[in-house]
């Protein structure tokens, strides 16, 4: 297991310490690793040490090579880019996703 794999397998259980269902989803080629949750509303979470693919983007991206974690909109979409040590705010927007996505079934089910 390597050094990206290692930090990927202590953040799902983080996540999954909070109940988040997270689990590793792919390893690829390109040292890039991807989690996602069972509740697919959360999107998903990319780690990798460079620019993913254009036709691909994630919501969460854990960057290697950043130095500041930083949001960015990208049409309608907000993305969010961190540093593999700013955990606290992945976590607080990691919350945040989760806790819209409940305010959103439960104004659907009351109207």
């Amino acid at each position: 297991m390597n050094l990206l794999e290692s930090y990927a397998d202590k953040l799902i259980k983080r996540l999954n310490k909070r109940g988040y269902g997270a689990y590793l989803w792919h390893v690829s080629a390109t040292n890039s690793i991807y989690i996602r949750f069972e509740d697919k509303e959360m999107c998903s979470i990319r780690i990798g040490d460079h620019n993913g693919r254009e036709r691909y983007k994630y919501k969460f991206n854990i960057r290697t090579d950043i130095e500041v974690s930083y949001t960015q909109m990208d049409g309608r979409v907000l993305r969010h880019y961190y540093t593999v040590d700013d955990t606290k705010r992945l976590f607080k927007d990691v919350d945040a996703r989760k806790k819209f996505i409940e305010r959103k079934e439960h104004e659907h089910i009351n109207g």
